[in-house]
């Protein structure tokens, strides 16, 4: 038996007092069919949840005449003490580091007027955070699992507050 013909199994099962709804994808959309194992997969699969809820800064001061490349190394490294680095963008006069994690950013804005090479740097917090976090949402993805769990009532979650996401 499969994971996924296991996961449907799930379907109506009461996971604390909440009934499930468990349903499959349509076959071309399944990221099994790309032959990946399942490690691969749930990898990637927690890359894109990190890199979906990350929160960025602006930075600005470095020396613009470097590649993008060096730029790119030189503010991950410089920024690494600070938290999980999700991605670095090396634009035209500033670049947008974004972090994973609580208070990343916080200690990311602390780093404002460090030196970095002989040039003194300025560092913003972003305000908003990569991609807004959505109660109930689902997108298809490549990293996407080839079924989705969602709740059978939303009716009663959403008049209790829950933020309960899946």
């Amino acid at each position: 038996m499969s994971a996924g013909d296991k996961a449907l199994q799930l379907n109506g099962s009461d996971i604390g007092g909440r009934k499930i709804v468990v349903t499959s994808l349509p076959p071309g959309i399944s990221v099994l069919s790309t032959g990946l194992s399942t490690d691969v997969l749930a990898a990637r699969h927690v890359a894109h949840h990190r890199r979906n809820r990350s929160e960025g800064i602006s930075v600005t001061g470095y020396d613009i005449s470097l590649p993008k490349d060096d730029v790119k190394n030189s503010l991950s490294n410089h920024f690494s003490s600070c938290g999980e680095i999700t991605d670095v963008f090396v634009l035209n006069s500033r670049a947008l580091v974004y972090f994973y994690g609580l208070g990343s950013n916080h200690r990311a804005v602390q780093l404002s007027g460090t030196d970095l090479g002989g040039c003194k740097l300025v560092v913003k917090s972003l305000p908003y955070q990569k991609t807004q976090k959505r109660r109930w949402s689902w997108c298809l993805d490549p990293f996407a699992l080839p079924f989705q769990i969602s709740h059978s009532d939303t009716s009663d979650i959403l008049a209790s507050g829950s933020s309960d996401t899946f």
